[in-house]
């Protein structure tokens, strides 16, 4: 595993999902084997987040969905 690495989110978790046992923590990251691996590595994904249709289609307005018919988009 390389040592150049970043830390991109954290969150909780029950154990087996059932709230009534105990709280577990989950951290997500990245690592590269160089600096440079790793930069471009994060480059490279926050370009493809600018691309997300799902983000895009939301910002131009382009469709909607109706709590009439769960999982159907509309097109506008």
């Amino acid at each position: 595993m390389g040592k150049y690495f970043k830390l991109t989110k954290v969150s909780g978790a029950y154990w087996r999902g059932d709230s009534n046992n105990e709280m577990l923590q989950r951290i997500y990251g990245r690592f590269g084997a160089t600096q440079k691996d790793l930069d471009e590595y994060l480059k490279r994904i926050e370009e493809a987040e600018k691309r997300d249709h799902r983000k895009l289609g939301r910002e131009m307005d382009l469709f909607h969905f109706r709590e009439e018919s769960p999982g159907s988009v509309f097109w506008k």
